[in-house]
């Protein structure tokens, strides 16, 4: 986590305001949330009022939490809504100027600006926006020279706002680059390349690592990081056992979670310049494909969303303990099978 998203989640305190879980899904009205607090759900916030058109990928939040990225399966795909944690889904902000479906997003540390995962066959498979939380998307930045190969599965922003990078759909499947604000020359590609389709990527938040998501066994490769790619870390000793679609670093960075479409579908390690033992299994499994997962900013649950009711599941986790039993599913059922998910709120 970062200086400043720490100082604001500070500045916020934990007081009354409820914590939130969001979910983005394939059906209407293709977004959920609920408040969470360490009694487990709370009541679903309302429907956002204006509705997207089609199923949403993935949610990123503002690290000001006062917004939300969420982009989506049509041209122009790229939604962004205010947040309030106290009374949920605000206005929705006029769509980024993209042509392209939307894959991901993704906010610089003090959510100034978006980062968009795009379609390349309409598009150049990534871009990038000024933001404003009070009113949504700026102008745009000048596309990459050295575009990425085909569409941006996934983007992250390194979390000193010096760097990002975009998982994508064919060789050399991740690519990065120096940001100033704006995209630099492309960094080399790492000499180990990920095996097969980039589906997502992510910085650990102390900006020492990052990981890669693909298609093909081991599904997820984790390189050292210093102004460009180092070594390609060795691979787990038991590895998932299918596509990892998404995979995300705890706050203080010492531990991996990754999702997958098959076999526990939730894999979780410690890490520390290297991967460690893999924790048990969840007693309680996802429920159908895994695709997508998030730490509680506090880095006491793991939220899952996945293809199969409840389409949402949370696990408490404690790192000398691992995965915990299941919290029991919220009291108002997501409204389908879900792509994304993310938490709001919390302390630092």
């Amino acid at each position: 986590m970062t200086n400043i998203r720490r100082a604001l989640q500070a500045a916020a305190g934990s007081g009354s305001t409820p914590n939130a879980i969001i979910l983005s899904t394939k059906d209407s009205p293709y977004l959920d949330a609920w408040e969470w607090d360490d009694t487990g759900f709370g009541t679903k916030y309302a429907n956002p009022s204006t509705l997207m058109t089609a199923m949403a990928y993935s949610i990123a939040v503002a690290p000001t939490e006062d917004a939300l990225l969420v982009p989506y399966d049509v041209g122009n795909g790229m939604a962004a809504y205010a947040w309030d944690s106290s009374s949920g889904f605000g206005t929705k902000y006029t769509n980024a100027g993209i042509s392209d479906v939307g894959y991901s997003a993704a906010f610089n540390s003090d959510a100034t600006i978006a980062l968009l995962g795009t379609n390349k066959d309409i598009g150049s498979g990534v871009k990038a926006y000024y933001f404003n939380t009070s009113a949504g998307f700026g102008g745009a930045f000048s596309n990459p020279s050295t575009v990425p190969g085909h569409s941006g599965q996934g983007v992250a922003f390194h979390p000193s706002d010096t760097a990002v990078a975009v998982a994508h759909s064919l060789t050399p499947f991740i690519s990065t680059y120096p940001w100033s604000p704006g995209f630099g020359t492309i960094y080399s590609n790492p000499s180990t390349l990920p095996a097969g389709t980039g589906r997502c990527c992510n910085f650990s938040n102390d900006g020492n690592s990052l990981a890669v998501g693909h298609s093909s066994s081991p599904f997820f490769s984790v390189y050292a990081w210093s102004s460009g790619f180092g070594s390609k870390y060795a691979d787990p000793s038991t590895l998932p056992s299918d596509v990892v679609r998404r995979v995300s670093w705890s706050a203080d960075s010492v531990t991996i979670a990754a999702v997958s479409n098959g076999g526990d579908k939730l894999d979780v390690y410690p890490w520390s310049s290297g991967f460690g033992t893999r924790y048990s299994a969840a007693g309680t499994l996802p429920a159908g494909s895994g695709r997508a997962v998030a730490w509680s900013p506090d880095g006491d649950y793991i939220g899952v969303a996945s293809s199969s009711s409840p389409y949402i599941q949370v696990y408490p986790f404690d790192t000398s303990s691992g995965i915990g039993t299941k919290w029991s599913n919220p009291g108002s059922a997501a409204s389908g099978d879900a792509v994304g998910i993310a938490f709001v709120g919390g302390p630092p």
